[in-house]
């Protein structure tokens, strides 16, 4: 079965949380950052215990969670380097944690997702740095962003007129 836009997106922003708690405490591993994310949104004490899979949620979107997350961490220096050769006069240290977790995001999938079209990836980058950046956050996102896209070349007609795949 197919994951819906809606369930993929939700997928990302679960992604996008848990290597926030990664950034804010880089002692944990990925496991156990995913962990205190799934036990904090079930109202757990916060056992350890606490898994993905107690949230019922559908096994694409549990591997599509755990695929990110490990994808980014795995490619993580390579990302960053990327992230901070397209972001004109900002450091990565002094981008915003929610921003700086969407542009790693992002660019794992633009690099390690070639079936998923970059004008979706984009989109879905810009959403998720609306809802969890600040009032500026979609802006720096889509324009750290178009610069990755150029520099790894993978402008295809969706980035350049036609509206965005669902991802």
């Amino acid at each position: 079965m197919a994951q819906t836009s809606g369930s993929r997106r939700r997928a990302r922003e679960s992604a996008m949380q848990i290597l926030c708690l990664i950034d804010r405490q880089p002692e944990l591993s990925a496991a156990q950052a995913a962990s205190m994310y799934f036990a904090h949104l079930l109202g757990d004490d916060g056992e350890a215990s606490t898994t993905i899979e107690a949230l019922n949620l559908p096994s694409e979107s549990r591997l599509f969670i755990e695929s990110l997350v490990s994808g980014v961490r795995r490619a993580q220096t390579d990302i960053d380097a990327l992230i901070s050769r397209c972001s004109r006069n900002w450091r990565l240290s002094r981008m915003g944690i929610p921003d700086r977790n969407v542009l790693r995001l992002a660019c794992f999938e633009l690099i390690g997702c070639p079936e998923v079209p970059a004008r979706a990836v984009l989109n879905e980058a810009i959403e998720i740095a609306r809802r969890y950046g600040t009032s500026d956050s979609a802006a720096f996102v889509n324009g750290v962003l178009d610069r990755v896209v150029s520099e790894l070349g993978r402008r295809d007609e969706s980035t350049e007129s036609a509206p965005s795949a669902p991802a």
